[in-house]
């Protein structure tokens, strides 16, 4: 893996850092994987595994159609966890500049830079997106201006280090467990 510099804000949830950033599709794709792409994978056992299976069908018969022919599309951010980098760091913008403004005081060591070299990237929530985005980019049945199109967003990215199974475990949990579908009638009103 190239080393990765992004445009970053740092922030904290819990004892959890994190680091909110926007990549562009083309580029995410590149550079992370979801989980099931891991080389050990298939040894983990189902309580070793820090993400479910992808699931195909869904890619192929809800998200490739939406991401390629919806020019309004939209979706959140995804969470990727970064596994044993060489470096993972972040400068914030007040260790660049030594004249920060006093109205941006306050705020200024939340905003800088991330880099990533090494490791891996890996879809701890978002991982149908992300290779629904890595099927809409590589399948030479779009066309190219449709991928263009797709490949060009921004997607927002939330990066966290990885610090062991379990707790990047405990986070696709605790992120997955509580989410809701929407009701029949919540589609309706909002579609």
């Amino acid at each position: 893996m190239t080393t990765t510099t992004v445009a970053a804000i740092k922030g904290r949830i819990g004892k959890t850092d994190y680091y909110q950033a926007n990549i562009s599709a083309r580029e995410l794709v590149a550079i992370a994987i979801p989980a099931s792409e891991l080389s050990d994978w298939d040894s983990w056992s189902m309580s070793e595994r820090i993400q479910r299976d992808v699931s195909l069908n869904r890619i192929r018969e809800e998200l490739l159609p939406y991401l390629a022919f919806s020019k309004d599309r939209f979706y959140g951010s995804l969470i990727i966890t970064v596994i044993e980098a060489d470096t993972f760091k972040f400068e914030p913008l007040e260790k660049v500049s030594p004249t920060i403004p006093a109205a941006y005081q306050s705020e200024i060591g939340s905003i800088g830079f991330l880099i990533i070299d090494g490791g891996q990237l890996v879809a701890l929530d978002g991982q149908h997106r992300l290779v629904g985005l890595r099927e809409l980019i590589t399948n030479p049945y779009f066309s190219s201006e449709i991928v263009k199109g797709a490949a060009d967003d921004d997607v927002c990215v939330m990066f966290v280090q990885h610090e062991s199974l379990e707790s990047t475990r405990r986070i696709f949990n605790k992120v997955n467990r509580h989410a809701r579908p929407t009701t029949p009638s919540d589609n309706i009103i909002t579609s």
